[in-house]
């Protein structure tokens, strides 16, 4: 190797660490390759160095790859990789279930990250995730438990969507949701605060209590997102009303629109129910989270009169 060549295959840590992120050789022979899409690092004595080129043909480093039990790959090649391959990776026998729940809430909090930041380029992608989730919660006895110890500590409104997600879908699974009421459910759940993206961040993101005012902004966010969903092609009738009526409470006290009980659609009561589950068990900065134990009780102890309580008493089931 010439002097020059070294000096491109060996990158310092300190520089590049932050832009390089390890990926299992497993998942790779999970896709039909001709060439590798990205160049592949390994790490020694504290440095990357390149193991194979970009566009190299697979069939001529299958062997090499196998060899490693990880590589390293840049972060933006990483979410790239994960989001094209991952109904293939959601679907395979030779990863554990622990380790698809980590790629399937990495893979859908790099999306939601980006919807959040301009809905209607990256509206579609969020179904990979609904299909991701829905499928390895179906398929999978201990996919929720699972996803569950993945799911966010801290409360950012991208991971609290996927959360409403999962939570959405688990719950719909024990009341015998149709495959397709499933699609439709985890569409609106994904989507349910995708009216956020029109507000004021420092509103949407502001740390302690909110004024009279800015909570009258908040509370606009279920139209805000009625909007950007029908704006980007979204028809269904249960879809819109998950995402408009997620804050509507039984005694008619919740927002937009003042719906009492029998007003309020099925997916829009799923949803509340995830939804204010998990905002009680992250943590914010005025809060510290609430135990899965405490938020249950004081859901069925205080908040009964506003939520269906089948419902409720099926989720509570459900995560006991």
């Amino acid at each position: 190797m010439q002097e020059e060549d070294k000096k491109i295959s060996v990158l310092n840590i300190k520089k590049e660490k932050k832009n390089l992120v390890p990926i299992n050789t497993k998942t790779l022979n999970l896709i039909v390759w001709d060439n590798i899409d990205f160049d592949c690092y390994i790490k020694e004595d504290d440095k990357y160095q390149i193991l194979i080129k970009k566009d190299t043909p697979f069939d001529s480093v299958e062997k090499k790859l196998n060899s490693q039990k990880s590589i390293f790959i840049d972060r933006k090649d990483y979410q790239n990789y994960l989001e094209d391959n991952l109904q293939n990776i959601t679907n395979s026998n030779t990863i554990s279930l622990d380790e698809k729940s980590e790629i399937i809430y990495d893979t859908a909090s790099n999306i939601m990250q980006d919807l959040f930041k301009n809905p209607k380029i990256n509206i579609n992608r969020s179904k990979k995730i609904v299909y991701s989730l829905m499928d390895n919660i179906l398929n999978n006895d201990g996919a929720l438990k699972s996803l569950m110890k993945v799911t966010s500590y801290d409360y950012y409104t991208y991971t609290h969507s996927i959360d409403v997600t999962i939570y959405s879908l688990g719950l719909a699974k024990t009341l015998l949701f149709t495959r397709e009421e499933l699609e439709q459910l985890g569409t609106a759940a994904i989507l349910h605060d995708i009216g956020k993206a029109k507000i004021d961040h420092n509103i949407v993101n502001k740390s302690g209590k909110l004024t009279e005012t800015e909570f009258y902004e908040i509370k606009k966010h279920p139209v805000y997102g009625h909007t950007i969903a029908v704006e980007n092609g979204i028809s269904d009738k249960n879809i819109l009303s998950g995402i408009r009526s997620h804050h509507e409470k039984y005694d008619g006290t919740g927002y937009p629109d003042g719906l009492t009980r029998n007003k309020i659609s099925v997916f829009a009561e799923i949803i509340a129910i995830a939804d204010i589950f998990d905002a009680l068990t992250t943590k914010r900065s005025y809060k510290e989270p609430f135990s899965t134990f405490d938020s249950l009780l004081l859901m069925k102890k205080e908040m009964s009169h506003q939520l269906n309580n089948k419902f409720l008493n099926k989720f509570i089931t459900l995560l006991r």
